[in-house]
């Protein structure tokens, strides 16, 4: 008989003793009920992305079963513990510790006990962000439109920074070494709480705030006062000029001057030059330079 198909057999038993009575005939019936050895199969549909600093992951798959879920994953999840068929299952497992997690195991129980396991890939919770640390500022104030902000990072990641023009430099940060960012031209004025960021593959994040720091690209402005008396014998002649911002004087000159070689703004400043042998001098320049390197001669 096919226990699978029939569900109902009745026959009938009799009884014979030693001398051969044959007992009244009595039918019996009995029922089968089919019974379920078949395990839910189970099919992985997305993966717990890793690393990640998702403390709460979800892990999704498809079951041909209804049942029940259960899990290795000690902390439990949140979500239904019903599978049904037809639709992916989501698992959202309850907040877990950072580490990695192998050989955890999402289960279905069919309502007749048979019960199939699926192996949730290795995935690691990191938790740990970054830690970055200033090697050399921007030079401030400069006239440098491509200035570069040096850094170290114990973490590797993705750079990216609050600077809208960005920068030049690659934006993959490693360990071990410096990490130099060179920004793309950046228009003239003063940068105040800009950051570089390294993002790691786990999605954590930290910020450095560069510090504060002027790109000047004007240069000063330089007018003649008292220009040098000529003819004259007079070996130490001085220049008389005044300049619109404080820098350094220099001279094209090659005896050089003796007086102060720094530029005010607000007055004459004079250049008395050192001994001069007797000559013509043609083309010679006084030169400012301002604290961010940009020059003018007269």
């Amino acid at each position: 008989p096919d226990y699978e198909i029939k569900s109902r057999y009745s026959f009938t038993v009799t009884a014979t003793d030693a001398v051969g009575n044959i007992s009244d005939a009595t039918t019996v019936t009995f029922f089968i009920t089919d019974v379920d050895d078949i395990n839910p199969i189970l099919t992985e549909v997305t993966a717990i992305p890793t690393p990640s600093n998702n403390q709460t992951p979800s892990f999704v798959f498809t079951t041909d079963e209804a049942g029940t879920i259960s899990t290795s994953i000690g902390q439990g999840f949140s979500t239904s513990s019903t599978a049904t068929t037809g639709s992916n299952q989501t698992v959202t497992f309850n907040t877990l510790p950072a580490g990695n997690y192998s050989g955890e195991t999402i289960t279905v129980t069919d309502s007749a006990g048979n019960a199939s396991s699926l192996t949730i890939p290795t995935f690691t919770i990191d938790t740990t962000a970054p830690i970055l640390t200033q090697v050399t500022p921007i030079s401030t104030p400069s006239n440098d439109v491509t200035p570069s902000f040096v850094f170290t990072t114990n973490k590797q990641g993705a750079i990216s920074t609050s600077i809208s023009q960005g920068f030049s430099t690659n934006n993959t940060a490693s360990t071990g070494s410096d990490q130099t960012v060179t920004f793309n031209t950046l228009p003239a004025g003063t940068y105040s709480g800009e950051t570089i960021t390294v993002t790691d593959s786990a999605g954590n994040a930290s910020s450095l705030t560069i510090p504060t720091f002027t790109i000047d690209t004007t240069a000063p402005i330089l007018t003649q006062v008292t220009p040098i008396s000529t003819p004259s014998n007079d070996v130490t002649p001085s220049f008389v000029f005044t300049t619109n911002k404080q820098g350094a004087i220099s001279t094209s000159i090659s005896q050089g001057f003796s007086t102060n070689n720094t530029a005010s703004t607000g007055s004459d400043q004079t250049v008395t030059f050192n001994t001069l042998p007797a000559g013509i001098y043609s083309g010679k320049t006084i030169t400012v330079t301002d604290t961010a390197g940009n020059a003018s001669s007269l």
